[in-house]
């Protein structure tokens, strides 16, 4: 459960992001300015300290923009390339906002999303007369992992896989376990600690993320097959052996079929 306030923040959210934006590679030549409020989903904190979420903007186009954050009440020590800027809360105070691809408790988070086919995270806002249930315009779905040997394609995140029907809740939306087999059980996924700081790269209309036994592929306009995201981890073409692969899918206001928002590759 993600725990909302109601309260003002200086500078917004999309002021944060709409600076931010445009000094990354992803966004020359494939981003038309100006950046408007789309949608956006939450991951939850086991330890109720980052705040997780992640904006799926709009460009004056049309086209959706993805800017995962993490907020932050103190800076996060060795990742200062991932900040963003800060901005005041009204009820919690001053906050610093990270790219959440550089920050590991958002990567721990994703992680164990795509392992166990978690979802995002139920919202409560906290109001003078009580907290209330919010709904999340935006619906993810962790597809559970396939193992990928030596030249294997892996039976998880194959292209067209997230192009199912009904949202990103069918067993099709990823190719994943949708029984109860042993693919469906409980996974555990690294801990922030044993991530450490994550090591971020901007490529073509992505970021790559690298921490620990995990890599992942964020693409910053989701639209891309898991082919196409994979490619961008093996540019050679060769794929790594003994990987558990899987993929985030989601859907959100205007765009119902569910489009891939991140691609695991976890290292046993």
């Amino acid at each position: 459960m993600a725990l909302l306030h109601q309260a003002t923040i200086t500078p917004t959210k999309l002021e944060v992001a709409a600076a931010w934006a445009p000094g990354r590679a992803w966004f020359a030549g494939r981003v038309a300015p100006p950046l408007a409020v789309g949608s956006a989903f939450r991951f939850d904190d086991p330890a109720g300290e980052v705040g997780i979420e992640t904006l799926l903007l709009q460009d004056a186009d049309g086209a959706t923009v993805q800017v995962p954050l993490t907020y932050r009440g103190a800076p996060l020590e060795g990742a200062e390339g991932s900040l963003m800027g800060t901005m005041e809360h009204s009820v919690l105070g001053s906050r610093w906002v990270y790219d959440a691809a550089g920050d590991p408790v958002a990567v721990a988070a994703l992680v164990s999303a795509i392992l166990n086919r978690g979802r995002e995270a139920e919202l409560e806002v906290d109001t003078a007369e009580g907290r209330v249930r919010r709904e999340s315009n935006a619906s993810v779905l962790g597809s559970g992992v396939g193992t990928r040997g030596t030249g294997g394609t892996g039976d998880v995140g194959r292209t067209g896989d997230a192009g199912g029907s009904g949202g990103p809740g069918g067993a099709a939306d990823a190719g994943g376990p949708a029984d109860g087999s042993a693919h469906a059980a409980h996974l555990e996924a690294p801990t922030p600690a044993e991530l450490g700081v994550p090591v971020v790269h901007d490529v073509s209309g992505a970021t790559v993320v690298e921490a620990g036994r995990v890599r992942l592929v964020l693409p910053r306009i989701p639209g891309a097959s898991a082919d196409e995201l994979r490619a961008l981890l093996h540019p050679d073409g060769v794929p790594d052996d003994d990987v558990v692969t899987g993929v985030l899918t989601g859907s959100w206001t205007g765009q119902p079929e569910p489009r891939i928002l991140a691609l695991l590759e976890l290292r046993g």
